[in-house]
């Protein structure tokens, strides 16, 4: 796995570390984050610099 994370609990979340949200995430490192998300269902992502177009843009998700 590319993408570094810390446990938050053995049940559920998840922090992950060194991703730029803004400069974008490649495929590889998309599929970890799926993955991450599919195994803890919440990740954290502290320090991210995004403006509504790339939280709202269909990479991501829509957040509602």
């Amino acid at each position: 796995m590319a993408v570094s994370f810390s446990k938050i609990t053995d049940v559920f979340g998840a922090e992950i570390e060194g991703v730029d949200i803004a400069a974008g995430v490649s495929e590889t490192a998309m599929g970890d984050i799926v993955d991450l998300f599919n195994e803890y269902s919440i990740l954290i992502f502290h320090g991210q610099k995004i403006h509504d177009a790339q939280q709202n843009s269909s990479t991501y998700g829509r957040v509602r």
